[in-house]
């Protein structure tokens, strides 16, 4: 006489013990390979409380085996926790709705909250909406311009030493006069360079 069997998926044993024969499960019910009840769900479906409703139609894949807390989201889709079927379209911000089945994960890095829309502590939307970018990394410009204009300054205080040497009393009040000009002139022009290359960057689509 033949022994026990495996049965394969979406089949189970025709009694719970010492059985030689498999029963197919009631279709939308599944089962894995040597199961004993058919306790999960065909493709297209998901499991919720052992009762397998249909998959929501946008939004979500539902896998063989698909329960209601790890329905699979479609990037640009959000949803508000694990417990629910009312699947929203990031339209705003796709991009930062990465999807997926686990809840915590739904949104990109940094960003979290309805439709992924809010970013972490220290972090900022770009005008894209498309991720948070660090608010360290806005700073680059100005530390940029502030070393640029430190160069100004050095070479400005190398020319007033050679002035110096070279020129005496009035002469030297003339030239100190037309450097500190240039100077000046020199620095307004470079935090104008910095703060267009920086409203730039906000906006690389434009520029």
């Amino acid at each position: 006489s033949s022994g026990c069997v495996d049965c394969e998926s979406g089949k189970v044993a025709a009694k719970t013990t010492a059985s030689t024969e498999c029963e197919k499960c009631a279709s939308p019910k599944a089962s894995r390979h040597g199961a004993t009840n058919c306790s999960e769900c065909v493709e297209g479906y998901y499991s919720d409380h052992g009762i397998c409703l249909d998959c929501p139609e946008v939004g979500v894949y539902c896998p063989a085996g698909t329960k209601l807390e790890n329905i699979i989201l479609k990037p640009g889709y959000w949803r508000e926790d694990t417990s629910t079927t009312k699947i929203l379209e990031c339209a705003a911000n796709p991009a930062a709705c990465r999807g997926g089945r686990n809840g915590s994960s739904y949104c990109q890095d940094h960003t979290h909250g309805p439709y992924c829309a809010i970013c972490d502590r220290d972090y900022w939307m770009t005008p894209e909406a498309d991720r948070c970018q660090s608010c360290d990394d806005t700073n680059s410009f100005g530390v940029a311009s502030g070393i640029l204009i430190g160069v100004a300054s050095f070479i400005v205080i190398l020319l007033l030493v050679q002035m110096g040497l070279k020129y005496k009393g009035a002469a030297f009040g003339k030239q100190y006069i037309k450097a500190k000009r240039k100077y000046f002139r020199l620095k307004t022009k470079l935090k104008i360079t910095a703060t267009f290359a920086q409203v730039a960057a906000s906006f690389p689509g434009q520029f």
